[in-house]
């Protein structure tokens, strides 16, 4: 990956504000989820590895998911060691995200020009992601760790900070608008826009729709 994509990468993610997360075993919700969350306005989507078939069903819906959502940024999360960034990576993940700091992923994404979010808990964990070369960093699980009060402690002695809260957070105006005025760049989004009853039903329709709100409550809490 050239350094050109990478900086589109990071400039598409702090302009969206919205980071969508998704796992099933299943390729084909994968696909129709995340057609879904395209048709609702998304271009960033980031395909977790949390079973035992990620690898597999990420191998199965890449091709397809580009064939038929031009301009996508197709990427793979829950990194959790150098092993499955690799195969991720090799298989064509556009980024990589963790959910904690590791090391060894921050180094080699870094080494391969593939743009990393690494995942922390703490301040010190935040600012060793920043010195080993992560321009973003995801805080996780984010509602656990104090919510947008713990974005606003972290952010005040060091307000350069260009954090993404995952885990909690919610698709509603008055909850994304806590997020982003405590200052967060961006958020992570899996259950608040792809709820369960919604994947049973196979409501494409209303994922779709989720997005789109989603979308429209970041840019106008960002805009406001």
């Amino acid at each position: 990956m050239k350094a050109s994509e990478t900086e589109l990468i990071h400039q598409s993610l702090l302009q969206a504000g919205l980071l969508p997360l998704y796992n099933d075993d299943d390729p084909r919700n994968s696909v129709h989820v995340i057609q879904a969350a395209y048709r609702g306005g998304s271009r960033l989507f980031e395909f977790t590895n949390r079973s035992t078939t990620a690898l597999e069903v990420f191998r199965e819906i890449s091709p397809e998911i580009h064939a038929t959502c031009p301009g996508i940024i197709l990427g793979a999360g829950s990194i959790r060691n150098v092993d499955e960034a690799i195969a991720f990576h090799e298989l064509g993940a556009a980024f990589l995200v963790s959910p904690a700091l590791q090391e060894p992923v921050i180094s080699y994404a870094i080494q391969h020009s593939c743009y990393v979010i690494p995942g922390a808990a703490t301040l010190t964990e935040v600012l060793r992601a920043q010195q080993l070369g992560a321009r973003l960093v995801k805080l996780f699980p984010a509602h656990l760790l104090g919510g947008p009060s713990f974005v606003s402690a972290i952010k005040a002695p060091c307000p350069d900070l260009l954090l993404m809260a995952s885990g909690g957070v919610e698709n509603t105006e008055s909850n994304l608008k806590e997020w982003f005025r405590a200052g967060v760049a961006c958020v992570g989004m899996g259950s608040g826009l792809f709820r369960r009853e919604m994947i049973a039903a196979k409501d494409w329709v209303g994922i779709e729709q989720a997005t789109r709100r989603a979308i429209a409550n970041i840019q106008k809490v960002k805009n406001g």
